[in-house]
């Protein structure tokens, strides 16, 4: 399975990069499929690996798997994902990266070198220190030294950790820089690093293929040619439900229900009746700040948020009031999305676990520090208060319009 993946990052255009899906050892696999349930079972473990609606590193295979029908599932995977779309392509390649970084654990530095290379990433290693940092001094007077055996090139890391800089310690002002190299102390953060950079390549070379119409028909010839991957298509495409456990509320409904709001507490609105999905993004289109709207935006464009964009968005939807099980229930979309983690964490920032502190948002100020401000004012410290204010305004003027006799633009509907 991992000289599958790293075949995806080493093809050279989309040409190359298409003929990985007509090895001829998926061909006779996809075959077996069709008349072994054994090997068809196998072949789905495989395929929702990449795609399916949870993933958990617990369920990576071992890296040195040499079963032809995992072997064969891992390009399978990637027909699908072309023929399905960008939230599949994105699926792919960030469930793609976590199983070769995990193979990275277990690689020694020639071979982590070899990757840097094909990821276009010059990377050296040290024996033992390329660089010592003295750090403190500690009680008996000794100076402690951080040790860095790794180094990549300045351009490599910018291109490579692009998508990491909302965490702090990705952060270029963080790193330790000499003579145009970035020195990096520890190897799980050399491993991350390679991780996302294919996570990148994959990505892009993907969306290439679903953009080029005759390559995407072409891989819609391929799941045509086989019952198997038909089967999968059928089950994968299944939308992800929307709406909890009870009756679906209209949007005029939710919006109804979202306008309780409690005079006596500043920003206590209540939203614990929604009840899908769906009227959530409504809300959010017209009342959520800016900063929010294109966390959630990323997230259900299938995009793997960072710990800080899932805290943000996680945060603030608790402290406005909406269902814990709703929250979860958005956070299906994420590309690594595991419902036991996403639960605790949840339940853990609404104060329901742990220490049992529930959790405010990021400060504006923060947000524009870890990078998530999109860089509009809002004249606000806090998300939450842009929100509250978005929405008394629009609450005053509806109420403004039916004294006026005029009917309000979004009095059906949440626009």
């Amino acid at each position: 399975m991992i000289r599958e993946l790293l075949s995806i990052a080493r093809a050279r255009d989309l040409y190359e990069l298409a003929q990985l899906a007509t090895d001829p050892h998926i061909d006779s696999v996809l075959e077996l499929c069709s008349k072994s349930d054994a090997a068809m079972h196998r072949l789905r473990e495989a395929v929702e690996l990449f795609l399916g609606p949870s993933f958990s590193e617990s369920d990576i295979p071992s890296p040195r798997l040499r079963d032809e029908v995992y072997r064969a599932g891992a390009l399978a995977a990637l027909v699908l994902a072309v023929v399905l779309g960008p939230r599949y392509v994105r699926t792919f390649a960030v469930r793609a990266s976590k199983i070769i970084e995990s193979f990275l654990a277990s690689v020694g530095d020639e071979e982590l070198q070899r990757l840097g290379r094909v990821l276009g990433i010059d990377l050296k290693i040290g024996a033992p220190c390329m660089l010592e940092i003295p750090q403190y001094i500690d009680a008996r007077g000794d100076v402690i030294k951080t040790c860095f055996r790794y180094a990549v090139k300045l351009h490599h890391y910018l291109i490579a950790a692009r998508s990491l800089f909302t965490e702090p310690s990705w952060k270029l002002t963080n790193q330790v820089l000499d003579r145009g190299w970035v020195y990096i102390d520890r190897r799980e953060r050399v491993s991350r690093l390679l991780a996302e950079r294919f996570r990148q390549i994959v990505e892009d070379k993907l969306m290439g293929l679903y953009r080029d119409s005759e390559s995407r028909d072409y891989f819609q010839s391929i799941v045509e040619k086989y019952e198997a991957l038909k089967a999968l298509l059928n089950e994968i495409a299944k939308p992800i439900s929307d709406t909890r456990a009870g009756t679906p509320a209209t949007a005029s409904e939710g919006l109804a229900r979202s306008e309780r709001v409690n005079e006596a507490a500043f920003g206590s609105i209540d939203l614990s009746s929604l009840t899908s999905v769906e009227e959530l993004i409504q809300l959010a289109n017209t009342y959520f700040p800016p900063c929010i709207q294109k966390i959630l935006n990323d997230l259900l464009n299938g995009e793997n948020l960072s710990h800080h964009q899932r805290f943000a968005l996680a945060t603030f939807l608790i402290n406005i009031g909406v269902d814990l099980e709703l929250i979860l229930e958005l956070f299906r979309r994420a590309p690594d999305f595991n419902e036991k983690i996403a639960r605790y964490q949840i339940e853990h920032l609404a104060g329901l676990r742990g220490s049992r502190k529930k959790y405010l948002p990021y400060s504006c100020a923060t947000m524009k520090t870890l990078g998530m401000c999109p860089g509009i004012d809002c004249g606000v410290k806090n998300p939450l208060v842009a929100f509250y204010r978005s929405f008394k305004r629009a609450k005053r003027s509806r109420t403004q319009k039916r004294g006026s006799g005029e009917r309000p633009r979004d009095e059906t509907a949440v626009s």
